[in-house]
């Protein structure tokens, strides 16, 4: 079963996230680029606490999986990923680059796996 709402709302949480870190990554070097990520974190941490207080239903611990594994497989699927393209992009690339990568990559992990989960009543 495919649950497009949760699926969707975790697309909206971590588009703009991405997008911010995105101008961040190229904006802020060193020290400060992590104090600003992590505020910015922050930030989305709060506000979706703060949203998901008042829709019961976008809580990640009242979900269960709909396929049992799934985000198991998918999680290891990414790594090896990581593992082949993040030590290249580190080198070759730019850090910045690593950095996106690294976090489309937990996004990833989160935003695929919400699509295969549905609401459990308590």
């Amino acid at each position: 079963m495919v649950d497009s709402k949760y699926g969707s709302y975790k697309i909206i949480f971590w588009l703009p996230f991405i997008i911010i870190l995105t101008s961040l990554a190229y904006s802020f070097r060193g020290w400060l680029q992590i104090l600003v990520t992590i505020s910015v974190a922050a930030i989305f941490l709060i506000i979706a606490t703060i949203f998901e207080k008042k829709h019961i239903t976008f809580k990640e611990k009242n979900r269960q999986t709909t396929i049992k594994h799934f985000r198991g497989i998918f999680d290891s699927l990414l790594v090896v990923l990581f593992l082949t393209l993040g030590n290249w992009l580190s080198i070759v690339v730019s850090s910045s680059a690593f950095t996106l990568f690294l976090t489309f990559l937990i996004a990833l992990s989160d935003i695929v796996p919400s699509f295969f989960t549905q609401f459990k009543a308590n």
